[in-house]
């Protein structure tokens, strides 16, 4: 007896669905038109025929079934099913094209996984490598900072050295030791005012009457003023030294390290009449008890003289 179920390629429980789908598939396979001349394929599209015709039928399978004297298999009789009106039966030409487009768009979804990881990992590698290049600028700026910051450092070092060396504060009185301290009288009155506008100076008041002394030595910078207060009375004249760069390293003529100027030094004195400061009046004269000089070539004459002129320390 035939196995119509082998022949199918199915098993004996096999529901109406897989029988129809085998049979189709086999059909297809073995069908004449197919496989002109070829008798063996003939007879095997015979017996697929004949065993769908038999099992694709419920009276005819439940018979076969009781024939091959198995257990009887209860079928229940096919219910009729309502065919939603939404439902279409498509045929293997479009089934097939269905399966097709699917295949393009998971071979399209997967392309683009392909591309978005592909990038994510250029990405990354560029990220690390941009990472790296960042952390070698910051390195190396750091390095250059350290080294000018260094720089700065010994540079202001040096500047603090050289301060130190030229450095002179206004209204010292560099040459005290060689001119004596400075000349004051607690109970006078008297002031001289002066402004020095164009350089550097070394501004000293000198007596006009022996002994002749230099009684007041003061440094001043361009452009500012002091006031020499309690000014003995007497008669002076204003002498100035001037110049750039002041060393307090440099000697004086009689050799003694004392200070001065190292670059255009000039030796001055105040062409002009006395300057009289006194408290009490005489006849004839008021009292004078403030004066003021602007030193200036606008507003005075000034006289060249000597080094040793200026360094003279009376009789």
């Amino acid at each position: 007896m035939k196995d119509h179920y082998r022949t199918l390629g199915v098993p004996d429980n096999a529901s109406e669905l897989e029988i129809k789908l085998a049979y189709r598939r086999l059909a297809k396979r073995y069908h004449p038109d197919v496989n002109a001349g070829a008798k063996g394929a003939e007879e095997r599209f015979k017996e697929i025929t004949e065993a769908y015709s038999i099992l694709s039928d419920f009276s005819l399978r439940h018979a076969y079934d009781t024939r091959r004297m198995r257990p009887a298999i209860y079928y229940p009789e096919p219910k009729e099913e309502k065919k939603d009106p939404r439902r279409k039966d498509y045929s293997e030409e479009e089934l097939e094209w269905a399966r097709a487009r699917h295949k393009k768009k998971v071979q399209a979804h997967m392309t683009r996984r392909k591309k978005i990881l592909t990038g994510m990992i250029v990405m990354f590698i560029v990220f690390m490598t941009a990472s790296g290049i960042f952390d070698r600028w910051i390195e190396q700026k750091r390095e250059d900072e350290s080294k000018e910051f260094a720089a700065r450092l010994d540079s202001m070092m040096k500047i603090k050295q050289e301060y130190a060396k030229t450095h002179i504060e206004t209204m010292d009185s560099p040459f005290d030791s060689l001119f004596g301290s400075g000349v004051h009288d607690s109970e006078s009155k008297n002031k001289l005012y002066i402004f020095m506008p164009f350089s550097d100076a070394v501004i000293c008041a000198m007596q006009t009457e022996p002994p002749y002394r230099t009684i007041r030595n003061e440094f001043i910078r361009a452009q500012m003023g002091f006031v020499m207060n309690e000014v003995p009375d007497g008669k002076y004249i204003v002498k100035l030294y001037t110049g750039k760069m002041w060393d307090v390293n440099k000697k004086t003529p009689d050799g003694r390290k004392l200070g001065g100027f190292t670059k255009d030094e000039l030796f001055l004195k105040v062409d002009a009449n006395p300057i009289r400061l006194q408290n009490f009046k005489i006849k004839n004269m008021p009292a004078n008890v403030e004066d003021t000089i602007t030193l200036s070539p606008a507003h005075l004459k000034f006289d060249t003289i000597t080094r040793e002129e200026f360094f003279y320390q009376g009789e």
